[in-house]
């Protein structure tokens, strides 16, 4: 499911994409919202080093990916999606951090995901 988001919000970020956004599906409902732009990232690029971040456990985070997708978009990178999927059965719940890579031939964009976006949004551990 999570890749289907992930299908789904980049064709939604195209462009000059609205703040929010949504689509009925067959089965169910997408929606999406832009919650950050220009995202302050670790130096080496470790998104649990990051501020915004650091304070979650690393159990939060999904799987990365880094890809060669020509994402053309006027949102500033590093952004963050919160998306989810509603359907009669459940609700399906993930941020979706969008990276540059600037310096390799092979990727242009790495794609985080965090499975529990509560975890964004709890304030860190002392």
């Amino acid at each position: 499911m999570t890749s289907v988001l992930i299908s789904w919000v980049s064709r939604q970020i195209q462009g000059t994409p609205p703040r929010t956004f949504r689509e009925s599906a067959r089965t169910g409902q997408l929606n999406g919202a832009v919650t950050a732009e220009a995202i302050p990232f670790d130096a080496e690029g470790r998104i649990n080093h990051t501020l915004r971040y650091s304070h979650m456990p690393y159990s939060s985070f999904g799987g990365g990916c880094a890809s060669k997708m020509d994402l053309q978009t006027s949102l500033i990178a590093p952004f963050e999606i919160e998306v989810e999927y509603v359907d009669p059965t459940c609700v399906i719940q993930r941020i979706l951090i969008y990276r540059q890579i600037h310096d390799s031939v092979d990727f242009n964009l790495e794609l985080h995901t965090i499975l529990d976006p509560t975890a964004v949004k709890s304030p860190p551990q002392p």
